[in-house]
């Protein structure tokens, strides 16, 4: 439609132009502003859903899904974390911005007390990060993960990460992501993740 309109009102080459940068401009921003999607399991198999999208699907206790749809790279990483930190931050404690209070607190003893009480009430409690439709991550969006681990400990909550693409898992190697995150927190399903999360709880 672009394209046709562009090229209607000027030529056929303004008119490519145009539409050649509205196409850019359309990938970039969905880049940059991509879904970020809670799941569930769907009763009776090991399928995780969209949680707006669906209805009468499982949650469990003290487990958090979060897929994240696009590419993980420099332009939207900080949105990721800040997305995922925000996300169990409100599911577990009821204030997205906790993290910001335990920071920007000025009182030592009052931030400590904060912090103390946050990882008491987080304990035994996961976030399993779905990289299924991540096709593409630089080292920005592996920082951007490590990150994530540092955040939400913070609040009482271990990472585990789901599905990850061969390109991707090739590209945490070389990055040495696993010398600060043990591989043992990667499954190859969300479902692995969630048994792996429920078996520590059961202990």
């Amino acid at each position: 439609m672009v394209s046709f309109l562009a090229t209607f009102f000027y030529d056929v080459s303004e008119g490519l132009l145009i539409a050649v940068g509205f196409a850019l401009f359309t990938v970039i921003y969905r880049i940059q502003t991509p879904k970020s999607i809670s799941l569930a399991k769907a009763p009776g198999t090991e399928l995780y859903r969209d949680v707006k999208k669906y209805r009468k699907l499982e949650t469990y206790e003290n487990i958090l899904i979060l897929r994240y749809d696009a590419p993980l790279l420099f332009i939207n990483s900080g949105k990721f974390v800040e997305t995922a930190t925000k996300l169990v931050a409100k599911e577990y404690f009821g204030d997205a911005e906790i993290l910001n209070d335990m920071e920007n607190n000025d009182d030592e003893e009052d931030k400590i007390s904060l912090k103390k009480s946050s990882i008491q009430k987080g304990h035994e409690r996961y976030l399993i990060v779905d990289l299924s439709t991540v096709s593409q991550i630089d080292q920005m969006g592996v920082e951007a993960l490590k990150e994530l681990h540092t955040e939400v400990a913070k609040l009482g909550t271990m990472v585990l990460i789901a599905a990850p693409k061969s390109p991707v898992r090739e590209l945490f190697d070389a990055c040495g992501f696993f010398s600060a995150v043990s591989k043992n927190l990667f499954f190859p399903s969300i479902h692995d993740a969630v048994l792996f999360a429920q078996s520590r709880m059961n202990l």
